[in-house]
């Protein structure tokens, strides 16, 4: 099988390395207790909100940590990461929308999250859908939840998502995968946290 390759081990070597130290030195900004009550239990250490996760830990989370995680859609394909094929899927969370008529740009919409979703769907080489708009009608607190939520029932494809920042959000996540399926086959759900 012919790999496609962007960079060289020793990039991905280096790439590595940075992201261990960037983790270490500066960490995450963290707010939610419980969640950094965890990662010290783990061997974290807190810095005001501030997590900073030394290199021993980050390398024993990625060992234990499953190579090929599997997701399906609402239509039944599945796709395995790590199975040696190459999937694509769109980048998420655009907060505008550019109208090519009147060449002017505008807040995005539900409705644009859903529109688009459908297009995506109907693209022969996207394979998972991440919501590709960030409705501004919706507040922030429930954001992710709302773009997974509509983006859901207008694509047979895997949904990646939603983007979490606090434990409360996963059990809404899994009753809206419950709908299309076994949440732990059909749900990926992404830790949020504010980045450096």
């Amino acid at each position: 099988m012919t790999h496609l390759a962007f960079l060289s081990p020793e990039d991905v070597d280096s790439i590595h390395d940075a992201t261990l130290r960037i983790l270490a030195e500066t960490g995450i900004l963290l707010t939610e207790a419980r969640s950094r009550e965890f990662l010290t239990g783990a061997g974290a250490r807190v810095d005001g909100n501030r997590v900073l996760m030394p290199p021993e830990l980050v390398e024993k989370c990625i060992a234990q940590a499953g190579k090929r995680p599997s997701l399906r859609g609402r239509g039944g394909a599945v796709k395995t990461l790590g199975d040696g094929s190459l999937y694509f899927h769109n980048l998420g969370g655009a907060p505008q929308v550019f109208d090519p008529v009147s060449r002017t740009r505008r807040p995005a919409i539900m409705q644009d999250v859903r529109d688009a979703t459908r297009l995506l769907d109907a693209l022969e080489n996207c394979h998972t859908i991440t919501p590709f708009f960030t409705p501004t009608e919706v507040p922030g607190g429930i954001m992710s939840l709302a773009m997974y939520r509509h983006a859901l029932p207008h694509t047979s494809k895997a949904v990646q998502g939603p983007g979490i920042q606090f434990p409360a959000e996963v059990r809404y996540a899994v009753k809206m995968a419950e709908v299309i399926g076994d949440p732990q086959e059909v749900l990926s759900l992404s830790l949020s946290p504010v980045s450096p």
